[in-house]
């Protein structure tokens, strides 16, 4: 009985665990990196609404660090911009990927990439 349980906790957990992946880019073109007038970074892409119309819409990139040279999700909003540079989002059918060379305390640059989860098109905004 105790391993059923066991067992039953752990599906739980490891299925809590994992992030749905973002389908925003199966619906949306002109996916890029912006910077916010104060610093921060968001996602900017042209999405389809409903009707077929195209809105133009953006959202606060998760809360990705750069942590030691390699990207990390960390913290409570996205930082990496801050030590990283050549960032660019790579969108597939199956997600997106975040890519930027990020600075190590050394201050070398290592190539870095990340999957970005959880994003989706709702009616021609980018929601999460």
């Amino acid at each position: 009985m105790k391993f059923v349980i066991a067992s039953a906790l752990f599906t739980l957990t490891a299925t809590a665990a994992i992030a749905s992946s973002s389908t925003f880019q199966n619906t949306c073109s002109n996916i890029s990196f912006q910077y916010t007038d104060d610093g921060g970074a968001e996602i900017s892409a042209t999405c389809l609404r409903a009707d077929g119309s195209p809105n133009r819409t953006s959202i606060a990139m998760p809360a990705i660090a750069n942590v030691d040279g390699a990207l990390k999700l960390e913290g409570d909003s996205a930082s990496f911009q801050k030590s990283c540079g050549s960032i660019e989002l790579a969108p597939s059918i199956g997600g997106v990927t975040l890519n930027a060379s990020c600075r190590d305390t050394s201050g070398a640059f290592h190539a870095s990439s990340i999957p970005i989860d959880g994003i989706q098109n709702s009616d021609g905004t980018l929601t999460n």
